[in-house]
């Protein structure tokens, strides 16, 4: 699956996508990150899957396009 990275989330991982296969739900795929690039853990980061942000588990297909979001300051 598609992996899009923005903010700082995309400097930390250095790139703007990458691609990821075998994860089942949204909560591996965040330990499979943070286990790969551990200086995720900093970061309160959210999942947007398929285009609708998401805030609880949710199981992945292969063909879904998830988004790692950073954290969003208003004004």
């Amino acid at each position: 699956m598609k992996v899009l990275l923005f903010g700082a989330i995309a400097d930390v991982v250095g790139d703007t996508s990458i691609e990821i296969n075998n994860q089942r739900d949204t909560e591996t795929l965040k330990q499979y990150l943070i286990n790969k690039f551990p200086t995720l853990s900093d970061y309160n980061f959210q999942f947007a899957l398929n285009r609708e942000q998401v805030t609880a588990m949710m199981p992945l297909k292969e063909d879904d396009k998830v988004a790692l979001l950073p954290p969003f300051a208003g004004g």
